[in-house]
């Protein structure tokens, strides 16, 4: 670290040092010295030469981070704590002869079979037992977003559907399209060969299968390799104007137009079939291959399961093998799942979903909508253990009691309603929850107040340049290399853009270690700062992270030396 008034043979011994350093980390990590920035010119300025230093430890740090694997866990993190080579060290410290997230556990959903592999989305809903419904749009240059709630919908009246593939007219969805240089269908496109691979493998391999029907004469009524037909499409304008938040300045994020169209999806409820209107249609397919569960009575009257989309929806929570019945091209052996028996139970959604977005072969991470539901559960869930009700009530007002609730209710008294208040202040993102924060930041500035330190010394905000950090597509591309066993070009704007999208958990990782490694190599040494406070936030319109934070230098600057001038009677021109 440089020193405050450091002899010139220091200075050199220092410089030496870092540039070996330089050179052990290129060769350490195999990296072109070209992805380094040349350092600069030294001048006759030993805080400038000092901050081009600190800058320079900066960049280096950044070209270190790399991915570790566990073999127990089978979890591959960016600058994952590790105890040995090979074990990482939460799963290194777990003494329990099951250890919580191994294979033993059944944690481990297991590597894809070739059957599942490259399935469209279209083609996963085909297959999917059970219909999660969460609205998942495209954001301005690329981000992907989720909101409102999730509700998932049996595809049958009792139980999750048996006869398969769901037909055409029952997967309705709207496609969005933006309007590109060529028409491409990728994410619509249906195989029929690859839906009836898919479903004979999960029948004989995945528990939650075994029972199913699979229909040919289902599978004829599917493209041999092509679009869904009579899907409906809506398109929008490039130059469509947003109101939402802009982020970082359009000259940071403008990658230019992709090729093709870029498509975002939104799953819609399927209307309820109609059993007496559909049984003619297929009773002949039914009885042709295989009794299995159609029964006929005396009248001649047909019973088969037939799927349809019930009214009510399933529990996400009590619903067995939940999961791998609505995301079965993720979960191929229903292990892994949340609800199913484990030797050690695991209580926490969060740490369970988190475990399998660094997953050996990064699949979760890459599902469109799998984390925006998981996420959906998550909070849910921890509304309805972490948070309470309260009634306003004025002084000398009698307690309510749930009764007294109930009867106001049966008599309509709507202005209950505006006295019930909703408080989830250990939610995160909710506004009880910010205005928790709000009370710590303003304790931790009276705290520094009372210790002499001041008010902050500057404001100080950073944002995420992930098309332009040469650190971050060095790590997708190890990222991509490690889990697919292909390399990329991410020179290629098309490619970059889509791996930035199917990779955000790593790019939030990349930029939390970034700004960690900046308050410590930049901001301590270059400007003297030794507490700070910051917190991160996401851009409406993109969904790439960035932070607002304050700092407190060491020496109380500027304060003191706007005290001085004040207390000199220096007028405002003279003190700016």
């Amino acid at each position: 670290m440089p020193e405050e008034n450091e002899s010139y043979q220091r200075q050199r011994s220092r410089r030496t040092k870092l540039n070996r350093q330089i050179k052990n980390t290129i060769e350490k990590y195999k990296l072109n010295e070209s992805d380094i920035a040349p350092p600069p010119p030294s001048i006759d300025n030993s805080k400038y030469d000092n901050a081009m230093d600190s800058i320079r430890a900066f960049e280096i740090e950044q070209m270190s981070y790399s991915f570790k694997f566990c073999k127990i866990c089978k979890e591959r993190r960016l600058e994952m704590k590790m105890s040995h080579t090979d074990i990482c060290t939460r799963c290194h410290k777990d003494k329990h002869n099951v250890k919580m997230f191994s294979s033993s556990n059944n944690m481990d959903p297991g590597k894809l079979p070739m059957e599942l592999q490259d399935l469209t989305i279209i083609e996963q809903q085909l297959i999917s037992r059970l219909s999660p419904c969460i609205n998942v749009h495209m954001l301005s240059h690329g981000g992907i977003a989720s909101s409102g709630h999730c509700v998932t919908f049996p595809q049958e009246i009792n139980e999750p559907a048996k006869i398969f593939p769901r037909l055409p007219q029952e997967i309705q969805i709207i496609k969005v399209k933006k309007q590109g240089k060529n028409e491409t269908y990728r994410e619509f496109r249906v195989r029929r060969i690859k839906v009836e691979q898919a479903l004979k493998w999960l029948k004989i391999n995945n528990p939650a299968y075994a029972d199913i029907i699979i229909s040919s004469n289902r599978l004829l009524h599917l493209p041999e390799d092509g679009e869904l037909s009579d899907i409906t499409t809506l398109q929008f304008q490039l130059d469509t104007p947003h109101n939402n938040d802009k982020g970082p300045s359009s000259e940071q994020i403008d990658i230019g137009v992709s090729e093709g169209f870029s498509y975002s999806t939104a799953q819609l409820p399927d209307s309820n079939t109609c059993i007496k209107e559909k049984v003619e249609k297929i009773v002949q397919d039914i009885l042709g291959e295989t009794q299995g569960e159609v029964s006929m009575n005396r009248q001649g009257t047909v019973t088969i399961p037939w799927p349809t989309r019930s009214d009510i929806p399933v529990s996400e929570f009590t619903t067995q093998h939940f999961f791998t019945l609505a995301f079965p091209a993720l979960f191929p052996y229903g292990s892994g799942d949340f609800f199913i028996n484990r030797p050690i139970s695991i209580t926490s959604m969060s740490d369970w979903a988190e475990h399998l977005l660094w997953y050996d072969d990064g699949r979760f991470a890459k599902h469109p909508y799998f984390k925006f539901v998981a996420h959906n559960m998550i909070m849910r869930k921890s509304a309805l253990e972490k948070s309470s009700y309260i009634i306003k009530q004025k002084l000398g007002d009698n307690h309510f009691t749930i009764s007294d609730l109930k009867k106001l209710v049966e008599k309509g008294d709507k202005s209950i309603s505006q006295k019930i208040l909703y408080f989830g202040g250990n939610l995160r993102g909710t506004t009880q929850y910010w205005g928790q924060r709000a009370k710590e930041l303003r304790s931790l500035v009276q705290y520094k107040i009372n210790e002499g330190m001041g008010l902050p010394s500057f404001f100080t905000t950073g944002s995420c340049a992930e098309f332009h950090f040469k650190a971050l597509k060095r790590l997708l591309s190890m990222y991509v290399s490690q889990t697919m066993g292909s390399s990329i070009d991410l020179n290629d704007k098309n490619v970059l853009f889509r791996i930035l999208q199917e990779n955000t958990h790593t790019v939030a990782q990349y930029f939390d270690l970034r700004t960690q490694s900046y308050f410590k190599n930049v901001m301590g040494p270059v400007f003297g700062v030794d507490s700070y406070w910051y917190r991160q936030e996401f851009a409406k319109s993109r969904g790439m992270v960035h932070w607002h934070g304050l700092c407190w230098r060491s020496d109380r600057e500027p304060h003191d030396l706007l005290n001085s001038a004040i207390s000199s009677g220096l007028s405002d021109e003279q003190c700016a």
